[in-house]
């Protein structure tokens, strides 16, 4: 098999199939909500990139400082995604990035989206249960 120029309708594809309740937003990021993240795959630059947003809310100081411990824990346990706290806004993000410049085939593109969006899950998931006091504040204007 020849490598393929990743597009945005072969990412769609691969949604269609695995989690047909997707949406594209306004920037042309197919999106997923899962109840502890919201999966975010966008295309641009010739870097294919999947980004999450824990659904959690980090509210205090003290909720920012424990959720620095628990990321910098995941980050020494997992090589992807990485996992940052905004402390900003009070939000927890992932990423994991992939330079596709030259192609990929449909296997690949596959496993990379299903290894990304399972291991950033995962961790909304972990985030969920590790500061649960946090991801019960979530409220529906978290998860814009």
């Amino acid at each position: 098999m020849s490598n393929m120029t990743v597009t945005q309708k072969r990412i769609e594809q691969w949604f269609a199939t695995r989690l047909p309740g997707y949406t594209v937003d306004e920037d042309g990021a197919c999106t997923f909500p899962f109840p502890s993240v919201r999966v975010f795959v966008t295309l641009s630059h010739d870097v294919l990139m999947v980004d999450g947003l824990w659904t959690g809310s980090l509210v205090t100081n003290d909720d920012r400082f424990y959720a620095l411990e628990v990321t910098n824990r995941i980050s020494c346990q997992r090589l992807v995604p990485s996992v940052n706290v905004n402390d900003d806004h009070g939000r927890i993000t992932t990423a994991e990035y992939i330079p596709v410049a030259s192609g990929m085939t449909d296997q690949q593109l596959w496993d990379f989206l299903n290894q990304a969006v399972v291991s950033t899950k995962a961790v909304g998931d972990y985030l969920d249960r590790t500061i649960p006091e946090c991801a019960a504040a979530t409220g529906e204007e978290n998860n814009n």
